[in-house]
Formats: structure tokens, sequence, C-alpha cells
């Protein structure tokens, strides 16, 4: 009777010890959403694809994918590594987190490009590397900076209103310009941003 119960603690031992893995991402299914992962602790074996955790994936989606080489904690269902889950990407000292403070939500993508909001200083901030920004908004929008704003460009600023335009100040406008010139209406094309 002790033996059968040593040996069936035995074995829960075995499946807890496997139920969490770490390993490394060696390819991924970005449409279905799932990741192949080679075992840190189990001779190089490479897994089945296993479903990458998602936030949200119902009503609200949430799609991030992990990379080939990735760092990645895997939970395991008690049959092998058959049937599991890639629950997260773990950092590592080959791979350092981009920024350490508690206070601060921070994505940073490989091309350099950054998004981040600082919860102490209230503050949202971010650098777009060598693309652009494109928002569609279908119904009103509302922007409103109650300690100024500033609008900056190298380049060409432009308003284009379907209807009529208007500026609205307390105090005299003041524009500082070599010179004007008015053309007639021609509206802008603009691209609607791709998923």
């Amino acid at each position: 009777m002790f033996a059968k119960l040593e040996a069936r603690m035995d074995q829960i031992e075995e499946m807890i010890r496997h139920a969490f893995r770490v390993g490394t991402v060696v390819s991924t299914n970005p449409a279905a959403g799932t990741a192949r992962v080679q075992l840190a602790d189990a001779d190089g074996l490479v897994s089945f694809d296993l479903p990458v955790m998602q936030r949200q994936t119902l009503k609200n989606k949430d799609y991030a994918m992990p990379d080939a080489g990735e760092h990645v904690l895997c939970t395991f269902l008690p049959f092998g590594v058959e049937q599991g889950f890639v629950l997260g990407s773990i950092y590592s000292t080959a791979d350092v987190t981009p920024v350490a403070d508690p206070d601060k939500r921070h994505v940073e993508f490989e091309d350099g490009t950054w998004l981040q909001y600082d919860r102490k200083t209230h503050s949202l901030s971010g650098v777009i590397k060598s693309g652009s920004v494109r928002l569609l908004i279908e119904g009103a929008a509302q922007i409103e900076a109650r300690r100024g704003a500033v609008v900056k460009s190298d380049g060409v600023i432009q308003v284009d209103a379907g209807d009529h335009a208007e500026i609205r100040s307390r105090n005299p406008l003041q524009f500082w310009t070599p010179g004007t010139q008015v053309f007639p209406y021609s509206p802008i094309e603009l691209e609607e941003p791709e998923k």
C-alpha cells in the first residue's frame, strides 16, 4: 500500500516539476498566435505549437507575439509537451529591461520607437522612428492643452476643413511669415491606417 502511495507521490512530483518550464522561442505562427519553444531542461527538445497567452481575445483583442530567440516561461498540462501555453517573455542578463522605474509603463520596438507613461509625473511621451502617425477618428475629436500647445514641423503643416475653419483668440493673433499667398481650395488626400 505504501509502495503505491509513494509511486503516486513520485508521479505527482514529476508532473509538478515539468508544469512550468523556461525555454527559447524557435519559431512562431503569427496567424494562429502560437510558438514552438526549445526547452532548456529537456536536452534541446522542441515543443509542439503552443498558444501564446494574450490579455483579451474575444470582444476586445490584444496581440503581441514573442520573437525567435526570446526567453519565455511556459506551462504544460500533465501529458508532456504536447499541450501547454506560453505564459510570457522574461528578462535576463542578456536581455535587460529598457527602463528601471516602477512608475513607468514602457513599450519599446526593435526600430527604436518607444511609448511611455510615467504615473509619477503624469506624462505620456514617445518617439516614433522613421515612420508616421495615422489616426482615423470616425466621430468628433477634441484636444485641449491647458498650459499651452506647440505644433512644429520641419516640413509643411496643412489644415483641411470640410466646412469652414475657425481660429479664436482672446488676444490679437500674431504671425511670423515672410509673406502670404491665397490659393483655391484643394482637399488633402489621406491614407487610412492599416492593421
